[in-house]
């Protein structure tokens, strides 16, 4: 439970404007906050195996946590599991990853996730986006 409750606080903060003392809002290079596009309903998104990735239960809480999410968006936005993904890190590769960083965490020992988001152009609009956690000083 307190898994999943931490991983729809972080997947909220993703989605939702405003602050938080470890939150910063994503925005475009015109000022804008960032967003998904218009006419995207679906969002598809895939798992990294490596860490906790391949655990059913896990797996259970991050698609609780993801059906929080789309809650709060007033169910405008539907998150769609496309299966597993291999990698190392955040990176631009056209599939939005869910990850820990066991390793290679470069983010500073505070940061419990880091989401790292690519837009499609200058006025926010979200490409693609991975949230990597850090499985180096969390467990």
């Amino acid at each position: 439970m307190k898994r999943t409750a931490l991983i729809a606080a972080l997947l909220l903060s993703w989605l939702l404007p405003g602050s938080a003392p470890a939150f910063t809002v994503k925005l475009s290079p015109e000022g804008k906050a960032a967003r998904w596009p218009a006419e995207s309903a679906s969002i598809f998104y895939a798992v990294n195996p490596a860490g906790p990735g391949s655990d059913p239960a896990f797996l259970a809480a991050l698609d609780e946590a993801f059906r929080s999410w789309r809650q709060a968006a007033g169910g405008a936005l539907a998150f769609v599991f496309s299966g597993q993904k291999e990698g190392a890190g955040a990176e631009r590769d056209g599939v939005n990853t869910v990850l820990w960083a066991e390793r290679e965490w470069n983010h500073g020992p505070e940061a419990v996730a880091v989401a790292t988001v690519w837009y499609a152009d200058r006025m926010g609009t979200i490409e693609e986006a991975d949230i990597e956690f850090n499985a180096r000083d969390y467990r």
